[in-house]
């Protein structure tokens, strides 16, 4: 039975301090060793230190530039630095954490070894096997380490059997900046070696095939135009700005309050030219269509800002007032609808502007509301330029509800586009939500069929 590290607001607190930056600075090589009270384990400035080295470690991959340093410490030299996703090949890691000291409280057998009552034991490692679901520690005791992984019916001592002296939140601060957590030493193809943090290295997230160097440029034919993969954004980033040019967008409304539209050039139904607003919705909900919720629009304001708050099942409310309104046939746009309306001629590059990072000065060609915009909210419909067939914010302010299911058989539907609560990483992105999801991220746009 694998043990989760629950000592009620107390122990693992320190497990996000594993995670951060930082070492014990550029002295620690001539610090004495000396070993804590009661039979602990012996520490440097307080840390109890692991060295490893790898003999099959894999290759990881940088998430951006990352400062290599002659030693785990931020204070040692800077001897290099890689660029943004480079491949590196792992050889090595330097782990270290402030032991945390425990009295057992009543005798007992854990993990193959016999504890007493009043015995005093310290956890040295917090980390966990990448592939199990729990937390393991490793403890030490009179000289020796073990994993405490007890046996199936053998009660959690970690959490119940044992009392704790938890660090305080000034000592958890203390310890990031002087270098608690894991650190790897990895080595350049050009021969370089260099030590930095373990979380500025990651090749698990996103395709599963980016553990793999030999395919980390995919083919362009595997990137689907909202696959916003590291891979995929690393692609487009190489790649040259369309030239086609498209004829002037000619917007419509079928009606006062209805939404301005405009045909997509080559298919068969025509895309709102902004997202739908809190002054149309409201127009819908005057008229009676719209009875299902009333979206907060979170003290931003409505008017022209778009739409938020609404349910999938909303949508389809105001939709289909539309619908009945004005004879035409209203829907929300598909995945494929989107992403052809979204980015003229395919995503070639990461935006429909190209590949230039996006700002938030209204009125820029490369303006998108994400999360770099300040304050933290939706900005009115179309402050920016639009695409090429005169669609606005099809990147950033609210993510868009879209018409079929997320994935054959799955009750959810998709949210594309992305919002101003995402990430530079994440713009034009895809994901997913119950019908009855609602947040202040997510709008809709819609769609009027010929």
């Amino acid at each position: 039975m694998r043990v989760v590290l629950v000592l009620a607001a107390t122990l693992l607190v320190l497990v996000s301090a594993c995670a951060q930056t930082a070492g014990v600075g550029g002295a620690r090589a001539q610090q004495a060793q000396e070993f804590l009270p009661d039979g602990g384990p012996p520490v440097v400035n307080g840390f109890y230190e692991v060295e490893e080295r790898c003999s099959d470690c894999s290759d990881t991959r940088a998430d951006s530039a990352v400062e290599l340093r002659n030693s785990p410490s931020p204070d040692a030299a800077v001897i290099g630095s890689t660029s943004y996703g480079e491949w590196v090949n792992w050889v090595g890691a330097h782990y270290r954490m402030r032991p945390i000291r425990g009295v057992v409280l009543r005798e007992r057998e854990v993990g193959g070894v016999r504890l007493g009552a009043g015995d005093v034991v310290y956890i040295v490692d917090t980390r966990s096997d990448y592939y199990a679901e729990d937390t393991i520690p490793t403890v030490w005791f009179r000289g020796e380490t073990f994993v405490y992984e007890p046996e199936e019916g053998e009660a959690d001592f970690i959490r119940w059997d044992t009392r704790w002296d938890s660090p305080s939140l000034a000592q958890r601060i203390a310890d990031d900046a002087a270098g608690a957590g894991e650190w790897f030493e990895v080595r350049r193809a050009n021969g370089e070696r260099g030590w930095a943090p373990e979380h500025r290295f990651s090749c698990w997230w996103g395709r599963d095939d980016l553990c793999d160097p030999g395919r980390i440029m995919v083919p362009p034919s595997d990137c689907v135009d909202y696959d916003i993969a590291w891979a995929c954004r690393q692609l487009r980033s190489q790649a040259q700005s369309s030239t086609a040019t498209y004829s002037t967008p000619r917007p419509f409304r079928d009606c006062a309050d209805c939404p301005s539209m405009v045909w997509i050039p080559g298919q068969a139904f025509a895309a709102g030219q902004y997202e739908v607003t809190f002054e149309e919705w409201d127009a819908c909900v005057a008229g009676g269509g719209c009875t299902g919720s009333t979206p907060d629009d979170q003290g931003w304001g409505r008017g022209n800002r778009p739409v938020m708050n609404v349910r999938w099942a909303d949508a389809q409310e105001y939709v289909q007032w539309l619908s009945r309104r004005t004879g035409q046939r209203y829907r929300l746009l598909t995945t494929d609808e989107w992403t052809a309306a979204a980015f003229p001629g395919g995503r070639i590059q990461n935006y429909s502007w190209g590949n230039e990072t996006p700002v938030c000065t209204p009125g820029a060609r490369n303006g998108a509301a994400y999360n770099a915009c300040m304050p933290h909210r939706t900005m009115p419909v179309g402050a920016f330029q639009p695409n090429a067939y005169g669609l606005y914010d099809t990147i950033g302010n609210v993510g868009e509800w879209l018409q079929e299911p997320y994935a054959f058989g799955d009750f959810r539907h998709p949210i594309i586009g992305s919002s101003w609560a995402s990430s530079l990483d994440a713009l034009g992105g895809r994901g997913a939500g119950s019908d009855h999801d609602v947040g202040p991220d997510t709008g809709f746009r819609v769609a009027r069929e010929r």
